[in-house]
């Protein structure tokens, strides 16, 4: 039974709220064989439901990427493009705030 990792935090969650001084990885174990999230991560989500967190998500990680490609950046990037063809992809760069990479993403998709 392959589940994805929400799912399985899901259940950590219940059988936290649940109580007791259950091990959770041993019941996810018996459900999901070799499917079951290792036990270190059954134990730090565990504490984390404990201590009052509801949110089944990942937290957001410093650096981590953001798409930058949304219709609205695209359009403005299509207008500043039509408005000065002989504009650069540092210029794009700047004025847009996004990176070198993603300007050259949203050339590729218009």
């Amino acid at each position: 039974m392959e589940t994805g990792k929400e799912e399985q935090r899901g259940v950590v969650r219940f059988l936290t709220a649940e109580g007791g001084r259950q091990k959770p990885h041993r019941h996810m174990s018996a459900v999901y064989g070799e499917h079951s999230v290792s036990y270190s991560r059954v134990l730090e989500w565990h504490k984390r439901f404990r201590e009052g967190r509801l949110s089944l998500q990942d937290d957001a990680r410093p650096g981590q990427a953001h798409r930058a490609i949304s219709p609205t950046v695209n359009a403005e990037t299509d207008g500043l493009i039509r408005g000065n063809r002989r504009i650069t992809v540092e210029e794009l760069r700047r004025l847009m705030g996004i990176s070198h990479c993603s300007v050259h993403s949203l050339r590729r998709n218009t």
